[in-house]
């Protein structure tokens, strides 16, 4: 395990999320910070990815083409509390992976 300023590395989402808003985790009891969403659409055709921390988009309808594998970087601040929904517009169609890390 990596430690980063007291902080350990962390998977808080591998999935693949629903067309409907889905609570993909809860930042319980600390703080942390979500690094990094790696994107991963099997389906032929492009789906829409949106990430929502709290009641906030702070990614919306990002645009995965179809057969591709993308890893897009963040530097979201987490407080305890925090939940973080995600979404995708074409069903079945983007896996997801949230990486980061708590402390």
């Amino acid at each position: 395990m990596m430690t980063f300023l007291n902080q350990h590395a962390k998977r808080f989402y591998f999935d693949t999320p629903q067309t409907d808003k889905l609570q993909a985790f809860v930042t319980q009891g600390s703080t942390g910070m979500l690094t990094s969403a790696t994107f991963t659409n099997t389906s032929t055709e492009p789906s829409k990815i949106t990430i929502t921390l709290n009641g906030a988009d702070i990614l919306y309808d990002y645009e995965v083409l179809a057969g591709t594998n993308e890893v897009l970087p963040f530097n979201i601040v987490l407080e305890a509390g925090d939940i973080v929904y995600i979404k995708q517009s074409v069903a079945n169609a983007v896996n997801v992976s949230l990486n980061g890390s708590v402390g």
